[in-house]
């Protein structure tokens, strides 16, 4: 059976220094879980801008950030209002 993230404890001496040590051991299995999602995040976004960056000239910089911008509100309001649907 797993352990639980959050540990209940017995003890009167030392109860702060278990609590601050059971803190940190959540922290770092949080960590574990949020690590790879956040990296996934990062790098879509970093996709995103360094394809926008590689164009040259200020008026295709302009509109790829417009176009881009355009796409990204009209594809999440589209996903939207079909889970809405269901």
């Amino acid at each position: 059976m797993e352990e639980g993230l959050l540990l209940v404890k017995e003890g009167g001496k030392g109860r702060r220094e278990d609590d601050l040590n059971a803190t940190f051991e959540q922290v770092k299995k949080l960590g574990c879980i949020a690590a790879p999602m956040v990296a996934v995040n990062l790098s879509q976004y970093f996709l995103q801008v360094i394809s926008t960056m590689n164009l040259g000239g200020e008026l295709f910089l302009s509109s790829t950030a417009i176009a881009t911008s355009f796409c990204a509100v009209t594809g999440f309001s589209l996903l939207i209002s079909l889970l809405s649907n269901v």
